[in-house]
């Protein structure tokens, strides 16, 4: 009896998403329910990774 899945249903893989926090930048509800949006639907994992702070670039970590 043939599966009612499809080849890409079945599959194991996800896709991988990451993101570099940057306070004021893009550290705000309104960012993250951006991403949200765009992943709607995707099997998907997501790395949230805060800024680690170097002196004289200016960028700084969110603090939340």
């Amino acid at each position: 009896m043939p599966s009612k899945l499809s080849l890409p249903q079945l599959s194991l893989s996800k896709d991988k998403i990451r993101v570099l926090l940057l306070e004021g930048v893009n550290d705000s509800d309104a960012e993250l329910a951006g991403i949200v949006r765009l992943l709607a639907g995707k099997y998907a994992v997501m790395n949230l990774i805060p800024y680690n702070e170097v002196a004289g670039v200016g960028f700084r970590r969110p603090s939340v």
